[in-house]
């Protein structure tokens, strides 16, 4: 017979497990946010380990270059995390031309600390990206961007997320929502999201993909958008926040969710 002591005792252990996992994936979204990967390795009660690799082009945390010696590296991260109270070991190693440091944080918390430390480093059109990404997605809308120049490219926008916004920006209706599996409905939202943009100043151009839509999405294609500028960008995200957070009405199915900004 099986001792209910072991199974509560399992239970603690996968709840700890998943706490730490929604710590550990707090910390790489906001790394992702910032064009950057870290490795994380974690157990139910032990420390975190990160690793992250320095790129000029994509810095995190500190301010130093893949030329310095992975030693100065080291001593830039350590006085950083001293400089708000992180306690963590510090160590690095180079790998070819690319320096490598690892984190090795006790506390959870500080984890978290951390990520919030990446986020408030973000530089312009990265931390206009994450407060869309944010603003979005308090509104249900699962839209992403890549970077590029000064600009946001969006990748393909599902009909069904599209009407989402569409809906974030409007403000709820009375109104029938539109077919959308068909291509008169995506049009329509086509059309309805096309002037909410304009009413807000967003000269965005939009039309249906040639592609078939993503696995999970609605409608005959998705939409494609023009780049938005870091200006359109944060009147994009302006507008969201005016708006209370989505409701019911802005139900978008699970199977969306991939689409992740």
């Amino acid at each position: 017979m099986t001792d209910p002591s072991t199974l509560q005792s399992d239970a603690g252990f996968w709840e700890r497990l998943d706490a730490r996992s929604k710590i550990a994936e707090t910390l790489g979204d906001a790394f992702e946010a910032a064009d950057h990967y870290v490795h994380i390795w974690y157990s139910d009660d032990g420390p975190f380990t990160l690793r992250f690799y320095v790129k000029d082009d994509r810095l995190v945390l500190i301010s130093g270059t893949a030329a310095e010696p992975v030693s100065a590296l080291k001593a830039c991260l350590r006085r950083v995390l001293k400089r708000h109270g992180i306690v963590a070991d510090v160590e690095g190693r180079s790998l070819g031309r690319v320096p490598e440091l690892i984190l090795v944080v006790p506390e959870p918390g500080a984890v978290l600390r951390i990520a919030e430390l990446v986020i408030e480093g973000l530089p312009g059109l990265l931390a206009a990206r994450y407060r869309l990404r944010s603003a979005l997605l308090t509104h249900h809308v699962h839209w992403s961007f890549k970077a590029e120049g000064q600009a946001l490219a969006p990748r393909d926008l599902s009909v069904r997320n599209a009407w989402a916004l569409c809906t974030a920006l409007r403000g709820p209706t009375r109104a029938a929502a539109p077919d959308l599996s068909s291509d008169e409905g995506a049009q329509e939202v086509l059309a309805e999201l096309t002037r909410q943009f304009t009413a807000i100043g967003i000269p965005i151009q939009a039309r249906q993909s040639g592609c078939c839509p993503a696995r999970g999405h609605d409608g005959p294609h998705d939409l494609t958008w023009d780049p938005l500028s870091h200006e359109d960008a944060e009147r994009l995200t302006a507008a969201l926040l005016a708006r209370p957070p989505a409701g019911r009405h802005l139900h978008v199915p699970a199977s969306e969710a991939g689409e992740a900004v």
